[in-house]
């Protein structure tokens, strides 16, 4: 049985494909158009080097198909995204929980779209709110109070006054995201940035996923499980994942391929670069693993949460220089430790 890994890049689409002891690897030009060209691109590449009559024969033998990407990433970093609404607690609209003015603030989210709530927020007062962002254009609103993790109890009621008047099931619903169930932890504008982040980029990882799974099982008759790379190194089906969770997957599964290779050389440390089309990636593998790092930006955006260090540049845009650290740093980062701090400690 044959397994499909398909990573999709800026610039490039690479496969592999492996039986568990052969492997074969291919590559087609990115289609950012519509992803899911340059996926079936791959798959007709793989079953024309593999001497099957066509796609649907050659996924006859395929057992699972893994698919990671930069989709999210280019979203956030080209300013694409959807038209996003944010209610907060009043006095909250400009720091949404930390220091000064939020990174995010008139960059994900216009200022215009954030409105404070007082603190039991009458019917009325939620819904005239509600109100003026779909009449700004907003498209989906997330709902992130202060001190709403692990007792949501004031975002789910927001959330059921939304919902009782706009229910899923009309035309003018608006999807609702709870900050308490994007990501579990206490830290106020973490749960607020990936929110946000999660809302901006939603839709077009949802439509590029839906579709391709559309495409394997009503084009090639193949119903086999398609998994994506989440930013943690693991996989998830389409139904399990968010869109945040799938930001730089690609070039984070290098960093897991990094540290294997580094343990088959008994190489103790390592320094991986991954040189594409657009970007060129840095990552660090330290003892034989990956280097993880709490607290940092995803994307420009500040957030507390665990992810494997990562480093981006523009190729051709951004100038190369080294640290005293000996990590590789650039002017336009892509996600890293806050700005000031040492990449390592």
């Amino acid at each position: 049985m044959l397994t499909v890994d398909i990573d999709t890049g800026g610039t490039m689409t690479d496969a592999l494909v492996s039986n568990g002891v052969l492997r074969h690897s291919f590559k087609v030009d990115t289609t950012p158009h519509d992803y899911t060209v340059s996926f079936t691109h791959c798959l007709t590449e793989a079953a024309k080097a593999l001497d099957f009559p066509d796609v649907e024969t050659f996924l006859r033998e395929v057992g699972i198909i893994r698919w990671s990407s930069t989709i999210t990433t280019n979203v956030l970093a080209e300013r694409r995204g959807a038209k996003v609404g944010l209610l907060v607690d009043k006095g909250h609209e400009k720091d949404l929980y930390g220091q000064g003015v939020s990174r995010v603030v008139g960059e994900i989210v216009d200022d215009s779209n954030i409105i404070g709530l007082s603190q039991n927020p009458s019917p009325t007062e939620v819904l005239a709110a509600v109100k003026e962002l779909l009449e700004g254009g907003v498209r989906r609103i997330c709902i992130c109070l202060k001190d709403s993790f692990p007792d949501n109890a004031r975002e789910r009621r927001i959330k059921e006054i939304i919902e009782d008047q706009y229910p899923d099931h009309i035309i003018g619903a608006v999807p609702v995201l709870l900050g308490s169930e994007m990501v579990a932890l206490r830290h106020d504008q973490t749960r607020v940035h990936y929110s946000l982040m999660n809302a901006y980029t939603h839709n077009q990882l949802a439509n590029s996923l839906f579709k391709a799974e559309d495409i394997l099982r009503d084009d090639y008759r193949w119903n086999g499980p398609l998994l994506v790379g989440h930013t943690n190194g693991g996989v998830a089906r389409i139904g399990k994942t968010k869109a945040v969770d799938t930001i730089e997957s690609g070039p984070v599964f290098g960093v897991f391929g990094g540290a294997h290779m580094a343990q088959a050389y008994q190489l103790a440390n390592a320094v991986c670069f991954d040189v594409g089309g657009t970007t060129t990636k840095c990552s660090i593998v330290k003892n034989q693993a990956p280097v993880f790092q709490r607290g940092g930006e995803l994307m420009e955006t500040p957030v507390q949460s665990s992810f494997a260090m990562l480093r981006s540049a523009a190729v051709g845009e951004a100038r190369l220089r080294t640290s005293r650290t000996g990590l590789c740093r650039w002017g336009r980062r892509a996600w890293g430790p806050p700005r000031g701090q040492p990449a390592m400690a």
